[in-house]
């Protein structure tokens, strides 16, 4: 529902007339690529004091500013995300017209806002803060106007954006703090050129053609940021330009094996953990047999064969065994559907809600090996007590 490559430009910042010139590279030729205008403003301290937004410790928002008439037009838009609440063409419009944006649904749900309501947001007051760039000559400090005094944003749409945290925190389109934000809202672009006095951009976003690699995507755009930079420094070298590109699936590939190494890291836990649960169940099965010794010689001695004894002492494992086992199934999907649904109440992450999703076949080679664990333990007492002396056995008074 969103453009699949955000392409970040740090340490320089290109001019609306260098627009036709950098879409003729050879890796665009072909693509949905525009240029976008990014800009992190705080939250207006008196809407940080009401009720829905008392609780946030994320006090700025990224704020994008898209052509909304070329990206979420046309019979084949590049920008159309699903909308939880609001009138897509009704917002579509308003967004062009006046002062408005849409805004995630974490975050709407975090803070209570609606469509309708008012979005408080105070203009950066430096430019030379933003993290990460270098001030371009001719780009004012200060926005004028109504996002100077901090008047009202609408809200004209909510949306669902799953993801917006990843992308903002690697694109580096948190442009001042480099922390956490509240939200990634969307805007027209024409709020912040005026607004916001916005002079150049240092994103594009869109579709690249089909067949064009991250790699050549960042080759080919960083020698032409280089080329502009030596043009601004007449010449002379200045800072050299980081071009990053971001897809879709570079971005959901780069989550996962992050997530991977987290799950692999945190699965080490339940492996000691089941070590240490056989040792329990080895404890127990010997602290039953000893306590049971005479009665083991009454079976003995009434006929029952030492074979018999021993296969009971081996079920009597595995029922313990499978009860821990039912146990901590039941606990534990309990315990991951309740940290399911606490994410939905939060907005730090920006995440929606996933479904409580049970790895059966790992969950099933788990069981296996602990029962196949809990039957080695319970080898030594039973052999024990099979080859034991009758004579012996019948010997020991019980208490």
């Amino acid at each position: 529902s969103t453009p699949g490559t955000l392409v970040s430009f740090l340490h320089t910042e290109f001019k609306s007339a260098d627009v036709p010139e950098l879409m003729a590279r050879p890796s665009l030729r072909n693509s949905r690529m525009y240029p976008i205008y990014v800009d992190e403003p705080d939250i207006a301290p008196a809407q940080m004091k009401t009720p829905g937004f008392s609780g946030m410790r994320n006090r700025s928002i990224v704020l994008a500013g898209i052509p909304v008439a070329e990206m979420a037009g046309g019979s084949h838009p590049l920008f159309n995300p699903v909308f939880v609440s609001g009138n897509p063409q009704e917002a579509y419009a308003m967004l062009e017209s006046t002062r408005s944006l849409l805004i995630p649904d974490t975050f709407a749900r975090t803070v209570g806002l609606k469509v309708g309501d008012d979005l408080m947001l105070v203009n950066p007051s430096s430019r030379e803060l933003r993290s990460g760039n270098e001030p371009s000559a001719g780009i004012r400090g200060r926005g004028r106007g109504a996002a100077v005094r901090g008047e009202p944003w609408k809200v004209e749409g909510i949306v669902s954006f799953p993801g917006w945290h990843w992308l903002t925190k690697t694109s580096g389109m948190r442009v001042r703090r480099g922390g956490f934000v509240a939200a990634l809202a969307i805007a027209d672009e024409r709020w912040l050129k005026e607004e916001y006095a916005h002079q150049g951009f240092q994103f594009i976003w869109g579709d690249t053609a089909p067949g064009i690699s991250n790699v050549e995507l960042q080759n080919d755009l960083g020698e032409y940021a280089l080329m502009k930079v030596r043009e601004q420094e007449n010449g002379g070298e200045g800072a050299k330009p980081l071009v990053k590109a971001l897809t879709r699936e570079s971005l959901g590939g780069s989550v996962t094996s992050r997530g991977d190494d987290v799950i692999f890291t945190m699965s080490k836990l339940p492996i000691i953990m089941m070590v240490i649960a056989v040792l329990a169940v080895l404890n127990t099965v010997l602290a039953s047999v000893q306590s049971r010794r005479r009665e083991f010689g009454l079976m003995r001695a009434v006929g029952v064969p030492g074979g018999m004894v021993m296969r009971m002492l081996w079920a009597e494992t595995l029922m313990v065994s499978l009860c821990s086992v039912v146990m901590s199934l039941v606990l534990g999907v309990l315990g991951a559907w309740c940290s399911i649904q606490i994410l939905e109440y939060g907005y730090h992450f920006g995440v929606v809600t996933p479904p409580v999703t049970m790895p059966w076949a790992h969950l099933a080679c788990a069981v296996l090996l602990v029962l196949a664990l809990s039957s080695l333990a319970c080898l030594l007492p039973a052999w024990r007590m099979k080859h034991a002396s009758v004579t012996d056995l019948l010997s020991i008074r019980e208490g």
